[in-house]
């Protein structure tokens, strides 16, 4: 895992339960399995998405992540990414469509 000398950002992911939603057993079923710490280290060996868990030993994971205290880190403006979400996609597929 080779993070940029000059930072990364840090972005969460979520998931979450629907209040008042028609299956909220399943749903708790399900984010409670997402959760598990051996999923979540499956997941670490077979796609290196960060976990949230803080009990998981990223240096036993191949690939050697670095816990998140040893990167730099630079601050992601929601704001700006969003008011260009539709010029950079559309600049993307263009780009994409062009190389073909």
């Amino acid at each position: 895992m080779i993070y940029p000398s000059d930072g990364t950002a840090v972005l969460a992911e979520g998931v979450a339960i629907i209040k008042g939603g028609p299956n909220t057993e399943a749903a708790r079923s399900f984010v409670d399995f997402l959760n598990r710490k051996d999923l979540q280290e499956t997941l670490l060996r077979s796609t290196f998405r960060r976990p949230a868990r803080q009990d998981i030993d990223l240096a036993s994971i191949p690939g050697h992540m670095p816990a998140l205290s040893e990167l730099k880190i630079i601050p992601y403006d929601d704001a700006k990414w969003d008011a260009a979400r539709r010029d950079t996609l559309n600049r993307l597929k263009t780009t994409i469509q062009n190389t073909r």
